[in-house]
């Protein structure tokens, strides 16, 4: 069985979109998703300094915990966790964090061979955050 590296990150969830095109038709990362993409490696390059990048086939997993809307936060009422259904897509946040962790945590997001996520509002007055797993797969001879 190999080690299984675990990451939190305390920050809004964001999805990946189509690059901007800025004057000149220049394509640019769009702001929020250049930020998120620096807090998921600095998280990563601090809980993980001297990791060696993973070369083989991954498993990544990604809990995803989205802010909960303030029409939904209650003063005596119970304020349990459940699906987040709306934008952005669950797809797009995996993919961001994929690309987040390329060249830390695996050499190329192409080596994900196996993935798990979901996506949920948090409970309560928990903050929003990211929980992400990877492990390395053992290759099948």
């Amino acid at each position: 069985m190999t080690e299984q590296r675990v990451l939190e990150v305390l920050i809004v969830p964001v999805g990946w979109k189509q690059p901007g095109r800025g004057k000149g038709g220049q394509r640019f990362t769009l702001p929020n998703q250049r930020g998120y993409k620096m807090m998921v490696r600095a998280a990563w390059q601090a809980e993980y300094p001297q990791a060696p990048v993973l070369l083989g086939p991954v498993k990544m997993k990604v809990s995803v915990w989205m802010p909960r809307p303030k029409s939904m936060v209650f003063r005596r009422k119970p304020m349990p966790a459940y699906w987040h259904t709306v934008a952005p897509d669950l797809t797009n946040i995996f993919k961001l964090t994929e690309d987040s962790l390329k060249g830390l945590a695996f050499k190329d997001d192409c080596q994900v061979c196996e993935e798990h996520s979901f996506k949920k509002v948090v409970a309560g007055t928990e903050q929003p955050r990211i929980i992400i797993r990877i492990e390395e797969l053992e290759q099948d001879g």
